[in-house]
C-alpha cells in the first residue's frame, strides 16, 4: 500500500489573499480619493471662469473665440 501525504498550506494562501484585499482597498481608496480631488478643482475651475468671463454665454463665446481663433 502507498501511503500519500499531503502538505497543506492554507495559513500562507490565506494571509496573501487577505493583503491582496488590503491592497487593493488602499488602491481603491486612493483613487476615489484622488478623482474626487480633480473633479472637484474643475468644477472650480470652470466656475471660475464663467464668474471672470462675465456670464455663461460669454463664457461660451469665450471658448469658441479660443478654440477656432476667431
Amino acid at each position: 500500500m502507498r501511503e500519500t501525504r499531503v502538505k497543506s498550506r492554507t495559513g500562507a494562501v490565506a494571509k496573501g489573499a487577505e493583503q491582496s484585499k488590503a491592497l487593493g482597498a488602499a488602491v481603491s481608496t486612493v483613487a476615489i480619493g484622488a478623482g474626487s480631488v480633480i473633479g472637484i478643482w474643475s468644477i472650480a475651475c470652470f466656475i471660475g471662469g464663467v464668474i471672470t468671463s462675465g456670464g455663461p454665454i460669454s463664457f461660451v463665446a469665450s471658448w469658441f473665440k479660443a478654440v477656432f481663433g476667431l
